[in-house]
């Protein structure tokens, strides 16, 4: 959980050949927390080989295209928003093993610039 009370929940599993990746955000503080973006990306999704951080097979802002638009999210305490991204099977062997990482792609929360974006991990057998 960061300091603002944000946690973060990422899970993937199999789906149509690819792989599902849905993400939580959620306020377990006590105070709302605004969320600001500066695109439409809302999580960056890294998929990787297991045990093979360093040669990612998958990253979001690699394949696909965001408009240039702020964006905002206010989370009440005890609110959590979801996200998801599908993984193509183009990307993904079958019978692989595969690990990967889920960031915000917050620029800041509650008007402080965030120099370390949250984020969840993931495993998924496919």
């Amino acid at each position: 959980m960061t300091e603002a009370g944000l946690y973060i929940h990422a899970d993937a599993h199999g789906r149509n050949g690819g792989i599902m990746v849905e993400v939580i955000v959620g306020n377990g503080g006590d105070e709302a927390v605004e969320l600001r973006f500066k695109t439409s990306q809302r999580i960056e999704v890294r998929l990787f080989e297991t045990g093979k951080p360093e040669q990612p097979v998958y990253r979001s802002s690699q394949e696909m295209i965001y408009n240039q638009v702020l964006g905002r999210l206010t989370l009440a305490p005890g609110e959590k928003s979801m996200f998801n991204e599908e993984i193509p099977s183009m990307y993904i062997t079958d019978g692989g093993s595969y690990e990967g990482e889920v960031q915000i792609t917050v620029v800041s929360i509650d008007d402080e610039d965030v120099a370390t974006k949250p984020s969840g991990l993931f495993t998924v057998d496919v």
